[in-house]
């Protein structure tokens, strides 16, 4: 049984499954696990959770449960600008903070993107440096984990990567499996 609740696109999706072994579930023909759907961009997730009032909600967010947030990529590679990616970010959270006022909200930074462009790789790195600083300024709120740096540090052959330079393979999952788990002191 999951002790948080996660909420973001593919990766997390792949790190629940392959960290936790949960199988997914189909909700309008995509593959869910928590909150997390492959594709799912910052915008679309907020909708999601303010559709999620009751139980009953098919997108429904424990309250008061250790909530992980690692959204962004799909905003990202879609030639989104930092500052446009982190104020629809910033909209979220302000969504999220209803949904968990006991515990502290994790941030993730987004793990690198092997095969970006130069702007891309420019606009993570803007991306993830306003998430250090949020955490950093609100850090009664959210707490910080950088996925970026646990993936760089030993990743130039990209050896935490699937081919595609985007999604981590079952090595990569499950070390941010393991680095959430220790994080969120579930293991």
């Amino acid at each position: 049984m999951a002790t948080f609740f996660g909420l973001g696109d593919s990766v997390l999706r792949r790190v629940l499954v392959e960290g936790q072994g949960v199988s997914t579930s189909r909700i309008y023909g995509k593959l869910v696990v928590d909150l997390c759907i492959g594709g799912q961009t910052i915008s679309q997730l907020r909708k999601r959770v303010e559709r999620s009032r009751s139980d009953e909600s098919e997108w429904f967010v424990p309250r008061n449960t250790p909530l992980v947030v690692l959204i962004g990529t799909n905003d990202i590679l879609r030639s989104g600008r930092a500052s446009v990616v982190f104020n629809n970010l910033k909209r979220l959270l302000i969504t999220l903070e209803k949904w968990s006022r006991i515990t502290p909200i994790t941030l993730c930074t987004l793990p690198p993107i092997k095969h970006a462009s130069p702007d891309v790789r420019h606009q993570l790195h803007k991306y993830n440096t306003s998430i250090r600083t949020l955490c950093s300024n609100r850090c009664d709120v959210f707490r910080l984990l950088d996925l970026y740096a646990l993936l760089d540090a030993e990743n130039y052959e990209g050896h935490f990567f699937e081919r595609d330079g985007i999604h981590p393979n079952r090595e990569g999952l499950l070390r941010i499996y393991d680095s959430i788990s220790n994080f969120v002191g579930i293991v």
